[in-house]
């Protein structure tokens, strides 16, 4: 099995680690972009997790009842990378240490 590396970095005190499967249809990145992964790193950083997704649900509510549903699905996203950071959750055949 062959592994791709889309990113390695570390972001204040969180580590963000995008890796590809060769051959495997699913891509771990929930299908978020870079930026997304990197914006929630930054307010998590900030904010801490809890009060950045309360600051990020508000501002996508602001955004929906406006109209601007773009704008409130790119914070929609920032939810979904926060929750992955905090759940990291380990693939099929990763090893635990």
């Amino acid at each position: 099995m062959k592994w791709k590396k889309i990113t390695d970095q570390t972001v204040g005190r969180f580590r963000i680690l995008l890796e590809k499967i060769d051959g495997d249809p699913e891509n771990h990145d929930y299908g978020l972009p870079r930026a997304a992964w990197m914006r929630a790193i930054r307010l998590m950083n900030h904010y801490g997790s809890d009060t950045a997704l309360d600051l990020i649900d508000k501002r996508a509510e602001r955004a929906a009842d406006r109209g601007d549903y773009a704008s409130a699905e790119r914070w929609r996203n920032l939810i979904t990378a926060i929750h992955a950071i905090e759940n990291d959750e380990r693939l099929l055949g990763e090893k635990m240490h």
